[in-house]
């Protein structure tokens, strides 16, 4: 934790509004997006977050004992998000606790062509989607939250070492994945004269 972090969950604990108006602000952005993962309307992640951010702000004791506010909020809001969806969440046993999450990717890169965009996009989503829930949920925080392996194994109920090997065989499981489907890809775009 660095200090400024540190001085912000000070205040926080408090019931300083500023530092309240300011977690809120550079968080929320981030956590709708993850919600949007769980396919939740965007009203019923309006509402969700909201009465996180709300129920926060009546009890601000809460941040007692935060070590990173970002980690924090992303465990709060799945958890009112999983219920909300009324999934139970078990940790002592990782298969039970599959839930749905999919991750919506958006590529907005302009010096690329739209039609290269769109079949990059294609093919992020499935391969994305041959992993499991967890695993994509866990790439998902990773490289998209920039979560440490440390807050990716607080908020799935793992050991740093369990959400490191979550996601290095995701990771894994795409390139096996992705080796066939850019040579499909290529035969779609390229194909051969004898087709």
């Amino acid at each position: 934790m660095n200090v400024a972090e540190e001085d912000i969950i000070k205040k926080l604990v408090q019931g300083d509004r500023e530092s309240f108006d300011y977690i809120y602000t550079c968080y929320v952005n981030n956590l709708y997006a993850y919600g949007k993962g769980f396919g939740l309307s965007d009203d019923e992640l309006y509402d969700v977050l909201h009465d996180l951010f709300l129920s926060l702000l009546s009890n601000t004791k809460i941040f007692e004992g935060v070590r990173n506010i970002k980690s924090f909020l992303f465990t709060c809001f799945k958890n009112r998000l999983l219920n909300v969806l009324k999934i139970p969440y078990e940790y002592s046993d990782i298969e039970q606790c599959e839930h749905l999450f999919v991750v919506e990717v958006d590529l907005l890169d302009e010096l690329i062509d739209r039609e290269q965009a769109a079949m990059r996009v294609q093919i992020v989503k499935s391969l994305l989607n041959t992993l499991t829930d967890r695993q994509r949920e866990a790439i998902y925080l990773r490289y998209m939250q920039k979560l440490s392996y440390d807050e990716i194994a607080d908020m799935l109920g793992l050991t740093q070492k369990g959400a490191r090997k979550l996601v290095a065989r995701g990771i894994e499981h795409m390139r096996e994945e992705a080796t066939s489907s850019v040579i499909l890809l290529f035969l779609v775009i390229f194909p051969p004269d004898w087709i």
